[in-house]
């Protein structure tokens, strides 16, 4: 089960930038990063080997020690006297500021030829390390360079990482992306992940482990997603079914629910358990710019600039302060913002039809979800709302998928109760078969009695064509020639 966008479920939709992400990611993990464990551990059997290790940790014990940081100092003590050098090797080797204080006066631990050797091997080793992976694209956070904010997204310290960060992304990602829309995401996002990445490197200094891979990202946009979409409900795209006609809803918390394994997979991974959370932290807060009034906050506002642009201005500006109000959850603007708008509508003298109808289609989808929204459940939607929103005959596909949604709700919420005079009902039917919603279009049709008048038989012919086309699409021919030969 996958999360859907409330509005768009076409191919332009899906999250291409989170996909290419995770892409990107993965080729590094086979290709550039794939020799680093072997470095790693050849770093490590030369650093032991070489003297440098039983060189350096007495010198650093004592440091820590003269830092206050005695707990690490008996720690790194007892593992070397456990001959588990790794552990030192790990904390010892990449410290920055115990290389920088033994380029200064170490005349109190080593006499000039010990220095002279220790100065040889330790420029030996740092040329090596500078090679690798984490070090040319990690966060060190006791020396932060500024490119590693955005590089360290792109490593991967481990193939269980990227799987979980892989696992964590794929639910929410269409419904975030495909909701908040490409530009945005490619400026949130990013701005989120290196936000998460500068708290990481505050919070953990002056540690110098270095922090790399994918978990601040995905971690920020499972906040975007949570932050976006709150308590509400999204679209779910369940097993064999096409998006087209996913009409069930779930709560959008919970499809965050896989990130939980993110923090557990971070620590598995030789990172520290931080990190995801500053990821999320981002994600939540940087999602709030889109309340910011001039951009859209609720899917169902995605887009709206190209069909509000031939409308007057006092339409388009009553529509755009009911969505802005409704992303704010204050009800009694949106309310008032949307009637205003149909009462602008009604009073158009010369306004296309086409036009008309999708200014009201959005009036009336901003009340629809404003029912939802106050009242926190289908079945408050006022009746008369969903019967004028159904019979509206919208032409663009995007809100015909919404239409269905609408109908399948309304039909949850009311039951029987909620009647179509039954030529609207058939042109509904002819728009759910275009869209694919073969089965409903079925449904709707079959409860319907005969055709009373020439108006209701062409509708019905319509649908019965409408019909036989999505099931000619779908290469079931046999009932496409049943529904054309009646049609």
């Amino acid at each position: 089960m996958i999360a859907l966008p409330e509005r768009q479920t076409g191919p332009a939709s899906l999250p291409w930038l989170c996909y290419v992400w995770l892409l990107v990611s993965l080729v590094l993990l086979f290709t550039w990063q794939r020799e680093q464990p072997a470095h790693l551990d050849q770093l490590h059997r030369d650093y032991v080997a070489s003297g440098l290790l039983d060189a350096e940790l007495p010198v650093y014990a004592s440091w820590l020690r003269m830092k206050g940081d005695i707990r690490m100092a008996y720690d790194l003590e007892q593992a070397r006297a456990a001959d588990d050098t790794r552990t030192v090797f790990d904390r010892m080797a990449f410290d920055p500021a115990f290389d920088t204080m033994l380029d200064g006066d170490t005349s109190r631990y080593w006499n000039a030829d010990e220095r002279r050797r220790w100065r040889e091997y330790k420029a030996t080793f740092q040329n090596l390390t500078a090679r690798l992976p984490r070090e040319r694209a990690g966060l060190n956070p006791a020396q932060p360079r500024p490119a590693s904010f955005l590089t360290l997204h792109l490593l991967s310290p481990s193939y269980l990482l990227w799987l979980v960060c892989a696992l964590a992304l794929l639910f929410p990602a269409w419904a975030l992306e495909g909701s908040l829309g490409r530009r945005r995401m490619l400026i949130l996002w990013p701005a989120a992940g290196i936000l998460g990445a500068l708290l990481t490197a505050l919070l953990l200094r002056p540690d110098h482990t270095v922090v790399a891979g994918g978990h601040i990202l995905v971690s920020a946009a499972v906040g975007l997603y949570l932050g976006y979409f709150g308590l509400r409900r999204v679209p779910v795209l369940m097993p064999g079914k096409s998006p087209a006609s996913s009409t069930r809803q779930w709560p959008a918390a919970v499809f965050a629910l896989p990130w939980l394994l993110v923090p557990a997979a971070t620590v598995a991974s030789g990172q520290h358990w931080i990190a995801p959370l500053t990821g999320l932290l981002s994600g939540l807060l940087l999602v709030q710019l889109v309340r910011v009034p001039g951009l859209d906050a609720l899917p169902g506002a995605t887009d709206r600039t190209e069909q509000t642009t031939a409308l007057p201005a006092d339409i388009g500006e009553a529509l755009t302060l009911g969505w802005e109000a409704l992303g704010r959850l204050a009800f009694p603007d949106a309310r008032q913002h949307f009637t205003r708008a149909l009462t602008l509508i009604d009073a158009l003298p010369d306004a296309s039809p086409l036009l008309q109808t999708r200014a009201r289609f959005d009036a009336l989808s901003g009340l629809f979800q404003l029912e939802k929204l106050d009242f926190g459940n289908t079945h408050d939607i006022t009746a008369d709302i969903t019967t004028d929103l159904l019979s509206l005959p919208v032409d663009d596909p995007d809100q015909r998928r919404q239409q269905h949604r609408y109908w399948r709700e309304a039909r949850e919420a009311h039951g029987d109760t909620q009647v179509l005079p039954a030529p609207a009902a058939r042109q509904l039917a002819a728009r759910f078969a275009s869209i694919d919603a073969v089965s409903d279009a079925e449904a709707l049709l079959s409860g319907l009695p005969e055709p009373e008048d020439e108006q209701d038989s062409a509708a019905h012919q319509q649908a019965l064509r409408a019909l036989a086309d999505a099931f000619t699409a779908r290469g079931q021919l046999s009932k496409a020639k049943a529904y054309a030969a009646v049609g």
